[in-house]
């Protein structure tokens, strides 16, 4: 062979490359291994070997690949095939050369995982160790190895694999002595930072205890324990993860380091007379050990969690004869007197750690009521510590509460919560619970859902514990930990990042907290933190309730001593002055407070510290420490409202109030009303000024109501405001200074300033006129009639003639008489003085809003005739000013909303052709911007324009095309954006509202042509999602605090019930046409409909749950029916009657059923001659009638008889019914007869001697069923039938009973009901007026005391967790069998040492059996029963996804052979001669019943195919057919399950007694 040097040079000069001098390698070698075995040269491998070890040396990256395949295929796996079967008890000595070949292949960083994977696979394969190829799943996340050969370490993984009963004399004679073991066993160590997992487990269990000798042990023992400690503390960083290296350790050196155990699995690993002389080394005791067991106790990663249960296993099940055994700090310990009562407690805690791995919330729930068992011995003291300690009970608590059942979830958290065991500790290190797996099961919303039972506005109750528990624990925290603790937990709920209502929930409970000083300057950062993140990220409607919980808190825990005024207002500063801290409220007078007490606790007046706030914010270059201008500007308002609540904390003595002023406040408004004199002044520093002077006014103007605070600021501002306004409007508008760099920032702030002001001096009569600065803006506008550029005094004028047409409402429209409406905005030219360019793009967005806002005040004005302008005559004119409209609409963006409302007052006068093309524009423009906070704007604008109240009157029908097209867009829109639908509707209910007063001509025209809309309207009603229902919940919850909640005082929060005004709206509207000539009509028309859609949906959806979309639209079409029924005349009531009593075929819900029933009875009472020909043939005897239908046409029956008109009309009806009913009482079905018997014994009653005598024996009958057993039962069971039994149908005809008490007590969800009521008295002038024969509210307090009964005595159906937990459910576990180290390490091979021990003599052969099913469930069956081996037809069937899923693993702890069925014969001969007696599961003539059948031990059992059994050519073999016996009437069993029977059998006869 050839040194490398020579051979890279021959190399160079010839034409044959490295790649083709390596495949000759492999040819040669392949060609010896494939000779027999006592033939192959030994030398010429070794030659061969090395040669082709040089030769890969000098492959590049690309080549390496394909040639390391091949030498793995063709020379690794075939030689280690061919040594593994030699008998010698000596390696071979070609051995080392072949693991010298792989190590190079190994070192190969682009190869060396692969080589790994694709070596040690066909490796165990080989040596028939496991035939599963699992082993590859380990090294997808593995990173390639590094580094030189790992001689001798490989050597001896390979001598190992193929010599492990001789191994250790192999070592000894190679190694030489204890010393050089000792040695082995420290450089291995050493191979843990750069191995891959799989190869750690290898090294670890089946190299390291073989260098562990007597002699070194304790040293070795002390290493290893070192290694582990290292490694947790990373200190020594590693390849395959810390948990993986360190659980690997302790599981296989557990005899070793925490106690030997008999039924150790690992024990095996070691010598015995190791074994039998443990070192002292416990580490029970370390408090390291013990934390690495908690960690793997909750990690995420099943494995690991399984690792950490077998710990805790051979931590107790080592403790036998142990007196006593004490960890630091108690975690751990054992004592021999408290020997019983410590083995219960870690027994229940293994059990819950085993039982929360399972998935099934039924096997989970019983066994949770133990965890009151470890709460209670966490409460049980011994020699001053618990019995368990409270680490143990939170590793508990966490698998519980990171369960993924929600049910195992909430009862984890409340239960916890209800403890308060884990807060006995007050050492920081054992906060991380409660913050983390506790406040992360809080961030879910689902813990916070109501169940039925609990109240709809009150709190959860998960909410009430919360805060009682921290109350508690923070209490018992020391007060240097508190503030920690409140600091951490803040930081926490910022990083896992809370959601809209578990943040509510959790801030609320924050601010039910007991006063106490425990926020410092640090906490109040991370309570700004949270403020702001809220801002941007929680819904509108939840910002306000969060934040005043939030303030609530800082108010009430913050630390006087640790704060400062800056930190104070900062974070006052960070809460919205528009949802929460609103001057006036009570969130403000909380803030004054807090202010307040800060001052008291520092003694020291404010006026020193705003002074100098305002003398920094008017620096040209002021602190960035210092207070922005709005915070400076609160600090201010704040502390007038404490001098307001007669506190000197702003006035410092020997000073008065106005003198503070002029020093605080002074300076800000002389530097603005000076600034025009002073032209050496910083624009910076007048803005700032402006900014804290608006601000103060701002908060003012927003307030709740006014106070004393705004009288004395008005006094003192009052002689400043002139120069105020002048100030603002002259720098609003710029002068004429066309040279100015246009500022959209600088613009916005002084219109604010200006807008505030005037209102600040209207709210005390301050004369104040616009003219001035209309009249300005005009100058600045004189000159461009076509054309305009955007200068500054161009953005300042249109910005002030925009806010003056929504400000002043009117009363400008002569000033704006000559205002130009086409004017076309252009870009100015560029000055070089500008530097930075600014926002073209924002500028132009912002001029033209402003300018249409202008103009659409003008277009008003002409359009609709108010105010002082002439109307338009020029329809030209017109048609231009919209195609100008049109073509600004792509420019506007968000703002879209004032041109459509533009277009709206000029499409009268436009084209109906046109215009419907300008409507198509705009609504394909519209759907761009639906999801924007102007949609609401933007879509009611829209709505406005197709349907103007002038189009009526139009007559075109391209206009009437156009509106039925957009009132299918909008209703479609509807359905997942309510807000769309409900301002369609709202928009055509106040359109007819004024046509009704103005021109009823016009109404019922239009009503017809929408009635689509009228009939879609009366159902209205989105069904939320659980989420939307949860926020709902949250927004009434915060409604109910009242006043403490400040968006409660300015009635911010929009519930989602608003959908349902839709609905009410619609219904009171339709009731007030009832009066009208025509209105009885239309309504007439409306019913038909409506019952035509209620039946539609009965018959397209006949099977459906409660609460469902489609129940819930059939109950608001019958709500609206029966609010309609009382104006029905008589030719719709035949149509009406004949599709309820259709819709009573069909299963309906209880709340549809009963208000079906309802309206049934009203239209029967009304007119009795429908009785005859639609109702009594009802009452005939059919055989396929539903039971569901009779109840219903014995409870019409009911209803009309109590309610018929005369008595005429009575002995009518009785004659017809009492007969008929008295037959139905016989009917076989048990409802049906329930009903009848009732309602014959209630009409015989009511009838009073009516009934002629031809019925005198119903008289006997009635008597006999009233004083029979069964008449007590009946009534219990028709007592809930609270529509049966209770409600008058016309005592009861009101809308408190339609569309709250019925729905309430049948079932539905409160979303549909809770608010309707209120909904309703907003339109009280409807039902107050008499229109309607209905009342609003009900007089029935028997029926609704009785509906509160039922309702507050709904169960929940939810799996409780009650009872002692004596008796559960439980998987067997594996940590003490036979598979405990697959069970630990799944990628592992099987050893050949841990191999069972087969007890069974029974041998199944399946090869017959062709169904996949069948096979995967006697595979589980036989490695359940220990059959010893099983015979199928082909071993590719283990792989196949279905065998597996119901074999669920049992292949990989049995023996399972092939033999062909073609095979069948000679293996049952061969297996007869091995003694075995053949018998084979078949009924014959012959056959036995298998329990009269005695097996022998060594048996085999065949089991034949599904459809022929077992064929005559194998039958003639058996020694005996056994058969099962059978007693029904089909005459043969599934394979399976007759196979499991014979298996059972044979279990029961041998191995159970055996056993």
């Amino acid at each position: 062979v050839m040194s490398y040097p020579i051979l890279v040079d021959v190399l160079e000069k010839s034409d044959t490359s490295f790649s083709q001098l390596a495949r000759t390698f492999i040819g040669s070698l392949k060609a010896i291994l494939q000779k027999e075995s006592a033939a192959i040269s030994h030398d010429s491998l070794i030659e061969y070997s090395e040669g082709l070890s040089w030769v890969i040396r000098g492959l590049n990256d690309e080549t390496v690949r394909p040639i390391g395949n091949s030498i793995i295929k063709d020379v690794i796996v075939p030689y280690l095939t061919t040594v593994s079967s030699e008998t010698s008890h000596q390696p071979p000595p070609s051995l080392k050369a072949i693991a010298n070949l792989f190590a190079d292949l190994l070192c190969r960083s682009t190869l060396g995982v692969e080589l790994v994977e694709n070596v040690l696979v066909p490796l165990m394969t080989a040596l028939g160790t496991r035939e599963s190829v699992q082993l590859q799943a380990n090294f997808k996340d593995t990173s390639p190895i590094q580094g030189g050969p790992l001689d001798p370490w490989l050597v001896l993984v390979m001598q190992q694999a193929i010599f492990q009963p001789r191994v250790t004399a192999l070592l000894e004679a190679q190694v030489g002595g204890g010393k050089a073991m000792a040695a082995l066993f420290s450089h291995s160590l050493q191979l843990f930072k750069s191995l891959p997992a799989v190869c750690c487990q290898l090294l670890t269990s089946s190299l390291l205890p073989l260098y562990i000798t007597q002699e070194s042990a304790r040293e070795s023992v002390e290493q290893l324990w070192k290694m582990v400690e290292e490694v947790h503390e990373g200190r020594v960083p590693v390849v395959c993860g810390k948990t993986e290296i360190i659980q690997t350790i302790l599981c296989c050196f557990s005899d070793l380091l925490i106690g030997r155990d008999s039924r150790s699995p690992f024990a095996s690993l070691f010598h015995t007379s190791l074994l039998c002389a443990l070192p002292g080394r416990d580490i029970r005791e370390e408090e390291v050990f013990l934390t690495i067991v908690q960690e793997g106790l909750v990690s995420s990663e099943p494995l690991e969690r399984k690792r950490s249960r077998y710990l805790i296993h051979r931590m107790t099940a080592s403790t036998d004869g142990l007196e006593k055994l004490v960890s630091q700090d108690w975690t751990f310990w054992w004592d021999k007197e408290h020997d019983t009562a410590l083995r219960t407690i870690w027994s229940d805690v293994i059990l819950l750690l085993e039982t929360l791995e399972e998935k099934t919330v039924h096997i989970v729930l019983p066994v949770l009521n133990r965890v009151k068992s470890l709460s209670a011995a966490v409460n049980t003291n011994v020699e001053g510590h618990s019995m368990l300690h409270h680490t143990w009970l939170g590793a508990v608590f966490t698998r519980v509460i990171d369960h993924e059942s929600k049910s195992v979830m909430k009862w984890g958290v409340n239960e916890f919560l209800n403890m308060h065991t884990l807060a006995c500790s007050s050492s920081p290190k054992h906060w991380q619970f409660i913050l983390g797996p506790v406040l992360g099961s809080l961030s879910k919303s689902v813990l916070y859902e109501r169940d039925a039972s609990e109240h709809f506005s009150g709190c959860p109750p998960v909410v009430s514990r919360l805060g009682t528990f921290l109350s508690c624990f923070v209490a018992k925290l020391t007060k240097d930990h508190r503030g920690s603790f409140i600091r951490q937990f803040l930081s926490a709920c910022w990083t896992l990042k809370l959601v809209d209502v578990p943040l509510v929930y959790v801030s609320y409970t924050l601010s039910l907290l007991p006063a106490m000083p425990v926020l410092d300057s640090t906490s109040l950062l991370a309570i700004r933190s949270l403020v702001q993140g809220s801002l941007h990220t929680i819904k509108v409607t939840l910002r306000g309730p969060i934040q005043n919980f939030l303030l609530t808190a800082v108010c009430s825990l913050t630390d006087m001593a640790l704060v400062s005024y800056n930190d104070i207002f900062s974070t006052l500063g960070c809460f919205s002055i528009s949802e929460c801290l609103v001057y006036g409220s009570h969130a403000w007078e909380q803030a004054t407070c807090y202010v307040k007490e800060f001052c008291r606790t520092n003694k020291a007046a404010l006026s020193p510290y705003l002074h100098g706030a305002i003398h920094e914010t008017l620096k040209e270059c002021p602190d960035p420490a210092t207070l922005t201008p709005s915070h400076t500007s609160l600090a201010l308002l704040l502390a007038l409202s404490c001098h307001d609540m007669e506190e000197r904390v702003l006035i410092p003595c020997g000073h008065s109030l106005e003198d503070v002023l002029a020093d605080i406040l002074g300076p800000v408004l002389d530097t603005i009303a000076s600034s025009a004199n002073r032209p050496y002044l910083s624009c910076h520093v007048v803005t700032r000024a402006v900014e804290v002077m608006v601000g103060v006014v701002e908060l003012l103007v927003m307030g709740t109501r006014p106070g004393k605070v705004d009288a004395l600021l008005y006094k003192y501002m009052l002689p400043w405001l002139p120069s105020l306004l002048t100030h603002c409007e002259h720098e609003l508008l710029r002068g004429t200074q066309n040279g100015i760099q246009p500022d959209l920032g600088h613009t916005l702030l002084y219109k604010r300033a200006i807008d505030r002001l005037y209102n600040f001096a209207s709210r005390f009569s301050f004369p104040v006129s616009v003219h001035s600065l209309v009249n300005q803006a005009f100058e600045v506008l004189q000159d461009s009639e076509q054309s305009a550029e955007l200068t500054a005094p161009f953005l300042g004028a249109v910005t002030a003639l925009g806010w003056v047409t929504s400000w002043c409402k009117g009363g400008v429209d002569l000033c704006l008489l000559h205002f130009p409406l086409t004017l076309t905005i252009k870009r100015p030219a560029v000055s070089t003085s500008w530097g930075v360019q600014p926002d073209w793009s924002a500028l132009f967005h912002h001029s033209l809003t402003c300018y249409w806002e202008c103009v659409l005040y003008v277009v008003q004005m002409r359009c609709t005739g108010t105010g002082t302008m002439a109307s338009w005559e020029d329809v030209s004119f017109v048609s231009e000013l919209a195609q100008m409209c049109m073509s600004c609409v792509d420019l506007i963006g968000r703002d879209l909303h004032v041109l459509i409302s533009c277009m709206a007052y000029l499409a009268p006068k436009l084209d109906p052709n046109i215009l419907c093309v300008y409507v198509d524009q705009l609504w394909t423009l519209l759907m761009q911007y639906k999801t924007t906070p102007h949609f609401s704007a933007t879509f009611s604008s829209f709505i406005s324009l197709c349907f103007n109240i002038t189009f009526d009157t139009l007559k075109a029908p391209s206009i009437f095309a156009m509106q039925k097209k957009y009132i299918g867009e909008l209703t479609v829109l509807g359905q997942g954006k309510s807000r769309a639908y409900i301002l369609l509707v709202d928009h055509l209910c106040t359109t007819w509202l004024g046509l009704f007063k103005s021109n009823p001509d016009l109404l019922f025209p239009s009503l017809y042509r929408h009635t689509s809309v009228v009939l879609d309207a009366c159902c209205f009603g989105p069904i939320y999602r659980k989420n939307l229902r949860l926020i709902e919940d949250a927004l009434l919850f915060t409604s109910s605090l009242g006043d403490m909640c400040t968006t409660n005082q300015l009635e911010m929060s929009q519930h989602m019930s608003k959908d349902c005004c839709v609905r009410v709206k619609m219904i009171s509207f339709l009731v007030s046409l009832g009066d009208q000539p025509d209105g009885g009509k239309y309504l007439n028309s409306l019913l038909v409909l409506m019952a035509d859609k209620l039946l539609q949906l009965s018959i397209e959806n006949p099977k459906y749950y409660t609460n469902t979309s489609i129940h819930r639209m059939k109950l608001r079409v019958a709500q609206a029916m029966i609010v309609l029924i009382p104006w029905i005349d008589r030719p719709s009531s035949s149509n009406v009657i004949d599709v309820l009593l259709k819709c009573l075929l069909y299963d309906n819900q209880l709340s549809v059923r009963y208000l079906v029933e309802w309206m049934a009875s009203l239209v029967f009472c009304r007119y009795p001659d429908l009785l005859e020909p639609m109702f009594y043939p009802c009452l005939q005897q059919d055989s396929d009638i539903r039971s569901s239908r009779m109840s219903s046409i014995f409870t019409v029956a009911l209803h009309v008889s109590r309610n018929l008109p005369s008595v005429q009309c009575k002995v009518s009806f009785y004659s017809h019914v009492m007969l008929a009913v008295f037959f139905w009482c016989c009917h076989h079905n048990f409802t049906v007869r329930l009903y009848a018997r009732q309602l014959l014994i209630l009409l015989w009653e009511e009838t009073r001697g009516e009934v002629p005598s031809l019925y005198p024996m119903l008289g006997e009958v009635v008597n006999h069923m009233k004083n029979s057993s069964d008449h007590i039962k009946t009534l219990r069971k028709l007592h809930d039938n609270v529509f049966f039994t209770y409600l008058s149908i016309i005592e009861d005809l009101n809308i408190q009973m339609i569309f709250q008490v019925l729905p309430r007590v049948t079932g539905v969800i409160e979303e549909e009901w809770l608010h309707v009521l209120n909904m309703f008295k907003e339109y009280g002038d409807v039902w107050k007026r008499g229109v309607a024969p209905l009342t609003l509210e009900s007089s029935n307090q028997v029926f609704l005391e009785r509906t509160d009964t039922i309702c507050s005595g709904e169960e929940s159906h939810q799996q409780s967790c009650d009872g002692d937990g004596d008796d559960v459910q439980r998987k067997i576990s594996l940590l003490n069998g036979v598979g405990v180290m697959e069970e630990l390490f799944p990628f592992f091979p099987v050893p050949s040492g841990q191999q069972r021990e087969a007890k069974s003599g029974l041998i199944l052969v399946v090869s017959l059996v062709q169904k996949i099913p069948n096979l995967g469930g006697l595979c589980r069956t036989c490695e359940v029963f220990g059959v010893s081996e099983l015979i199928v037809d082909n071993l590719s069937i283990l792989q196949d996804k279905e065998f597996q899923s119901l074999s669920v693993t049992a292949e990989k702890w049995m023996v399972i052979s092939e033999v062909k069925v073609r095979s069948i014969p000679k293996y049952l001969a061969d297996k007869r001669q091995d003694g075995y007696t053949i018998a084979g599961l078949e009924q014959t003539a012959e056959s036995c019943p298998i329990t009269e059948y005695q097996f022998e031990h060594k048996t085999v059992l065949v089991l034949g195919n599904e459809h022929q059994g077992i064929p005559v050519e194998v039958l003639h073999l058996m020694d005996r057919c056994l058969e099962a016996p059978q007693f029904g009437v089909i005459r043969s069993l599934n394979v399976h399950v007759a196979g499991a029977i014979a298996v059972w059998e044979y279990t029961k006869q041998h191995l159970l007694h055996h056993s």
